[in-house]
């Protein structure tokens, strides 16, 4: 058994596990967020408990807050009440596309399901 790292994803796995922000059925704009949304994909799609969604969800605030701090002073106020607004809905909306199973997926789940998508 694995412990896969975003960081470890090759292109075609990171494009298998995520799709920017949004879900299969709402395009919702990436805006500067793309990078914060791809780990907060591949958070879900490693998935296990509730805590594990939670966690998921506060990184991705937390790595929105960082891209925002690298803007202009007058742009931060706008996407630091976008971050909030992004983190709440996938607080009140998100628990559908996550995973929620025994145990984290693995590499090897990984490639197994891309085998047979």
């Amino acid at each position: 058994m694995s412990n896969l790292k975003f960081d470890d994803l090759t292109i075609e796995q990171l494009h298998y596990i995520s799709n920017g922000c949004g879900t299969w059925f709402l395009d919702i704009p990436d805006l500067l967020f793309t990078a914060a949304c791809d780990r907060h994909d591949f958070g879900y799609w490693i998935g296990c408990t509730e805590e594990d969604r939670k966690v998921a969800d506060w990184d991705f605030y937390l790595n929105i807050k960082i891209i925002v701090s690298d803007l202009p002073w007058y742009k931060r106020w706008w996407y630091t009440g976008l971050a909030w607004v992004y983190y709440k809905a996938v607080r009140l909306f998100g628990s559908s596309t996550f995973y929620y199973g025994p145990s984290k997926k693995t590499l090897e789940d990984l490639e197994e399901e891309m085998r047979n998508a």
